[in-house]
């Protein structure tokens, strides 16, 4: 009895199991099959392509007068690197105070840099966004 109430529910959660990894790939499948598609238009009525091509990817790097796609994304990468050093030098010297030294507001810091990890990064977005443009730091494009 408790073998086969183990079996149908190892056998119940594969089923669920596969049909989530579905579900989750298949969006990703449709995107990179619908880059490389060679046709003109992008609504089809059909799912796989049929002539692929590398022209977009091509166009993406080399074309730079409609967008400059390499220099984006050099700058992107530059951005992102220097922003992970000093985030892991902060995040260290910070960490490395809290676990030496000793002092009366340590508790209450480290309860408070606990309550904000626990909201994602972009929550923040909007409140940045706003700031910004109170400070008239924002591309607005001519009315």
């Amino acid at each position: 009895m408790i073998k086969s109430y183990k079996l149908r529910r190892n056998i119940s959660n594969a089923a669920v199991y596969v049909i989530l990894a579905v579900m989750g790939i298949s969006p990703l499948v449709w995107m990179v099959l619908h880059s490389f598609r060679g046709e003109g238009t992008s609504a089809v009525q059909y799912i796989i392509p049929k002539t692929f091509t590398f022209q977009h990817y091509i166009n993406l790097f080399t074309d730079t007068t409609i967008l400059n796609f390499p220099r984006w994304f050099l700058n992107t990468l530059v951005v992102a690197i220097f922003s992970c050093i000093i985030s892991t030098l902060s995040v260290l010297m910070v960490a490395y105070t809290f676990s030496r030294l000793r002092f009366k507001a340590r508790k209450p810091l480290i309860n408070i840099g606990m309550i904000i990890g626990m909201f994602p990064g972009f929550m923040t977005m909007i409140a940045i966004y706003y700031l910004l443009k109170a400070m008239s730091l924002t591309q607005t494009l001519p009315a």
